[in-house]
């Protein structure tokens, strides 16, 4: 019995990591960094409303399983107050490193719910930015399936080298030098083809037309549908963004991606879906599943909505 309910959890868990790895959410990250190298750190985070609704369905089931079993199941949180939750926030910060956790408040856009976070540093060399956001989908898990007053599992606090962007100082006279170091991401070659046309069929469709289920509804899938439509309807709205803000003036910078609306800053990592499966490149990256059937998703130099710095990147910076 009590192996069979550990296994229920268990599954939360999984469940939670598996659907939080699709295209469901938007996060945006935002280094800001002092001429003395310290700073502050802000992290975005939305998830949809329509995953929102489909993972409340499930747990509900799962749980109702468990009391089905005879266990005591604790009364647990909604998903949106686990979003906002100050206890995991703080609880999360371990994963970028040395910062202390400032403050939290509820955030929204059309469709999706979620949180700003902001976490404070005193020295920018002892932070990183992982590009792998798992911990805080299995922490989801946990906290929705548990009770408000319980433990939460530790956060790994080491910093893995294959998907961090990690960061250096050196103090100068008058302000210094920031090298921001990005992880070694393998990139695809892939040429231009005007005659290209997406296929009308892949195993995405394939799979919806034997399969469908719950998760088919919650993306609004239905049989019959192109596989461009159902790329776009999987990961059209996904957004990751990792940008820098320099707090005083940059004398100099190798950075390549300036954003246009925010001054001094300049964007290190970004996949805006929105704009990478409107473009014919991009949508015919998607489309191959040579690249597709990996562990990482697929990137190309000169996908429009793709802006990734690679090796390293250098600011001189001013007060």
């Amino acid at each position: 019995m009590r192996g069979e309910i550990r296994r229920i959890a268990t599954i939360v868990a999984v469940t939670m990591a598996a659907f939080f790895s699709s295209g469901c959410f938007k996060t945006r990250t935002v280094v800001r960094v002092n001429p003395d190298g310290s700073g502050e750190l802000t992290v975005e985070y939305l998830v949809s409303r329509a995953m929102i609704k489909q993972m409340e369905t499930q747990m509900g089931q799962m749980m109702d399983q468990m009391r089905a079993m005879g266990a005591e199941v604790p009364e647990r949180q909604p998903m949106e107050q686990v979003l906002v939750s100050e206890k995991m926030l703080r609880h999360l910060a371990p994963m970028y490193g040395e910062v202390e956790f400032v403050s939290a408040r509820a955030l929204e856009q059309e469709g999706f719910v979620g949180s700003t976070a902001q976490y404070r540093f005193k020295d920018i060399r002892r932070i990183w930015i992982p590009l792998n956001d798992s911990q805080r989908g299995q922490m989801l898990g946990t906290m929705m399936s548990q009770g408000k007053e319980d433990e939460l599992p530790p956060i790994e606090a080491q910093k893995d080298e294959k998907t961090s962007l990690s960061f250096d100082w050196t103090p100068e006279a008058d302000g210094g030098k920031l090298t921001v170091r990005m992880p070694e991401l393998p990139m695809v070659e892939i040429e231009d083809d005007p005659n290209w046309e997406p296929p009308s069929e892949s195993d995405l469709t394939r799979q919806l037309a034997t399969q469908g289920g719950e998760a088919a509804q919650m993306f609004g899938l239905q049989p019959g549908m192109t596989h461009e439509e159902v790329l776009k309807r999987l990961l059209g709205e996904m957004e990751v963004r990792i940008d820098v803000q320099v707090a005083g003036t940059v004398k100099s910078t190798t950075a390549k991606y300036a954003v246009k609306d925010r001054p001094n800053t300049f964007t290190l990592f970004c996949m805006d879906f929105s704009r990478i499966l409107n473009s014919p490149k991009g949508l015919r990256l998607f489309s191959d599943e040579r690249f597709t059937n990996g562990p990482t998703p697929p990137l190309a130099k000169g996908v429009p909505g793709m802006e990734i710095e690679q090796g390293e990147v250098s600011f001189e910076i001013a007060p």
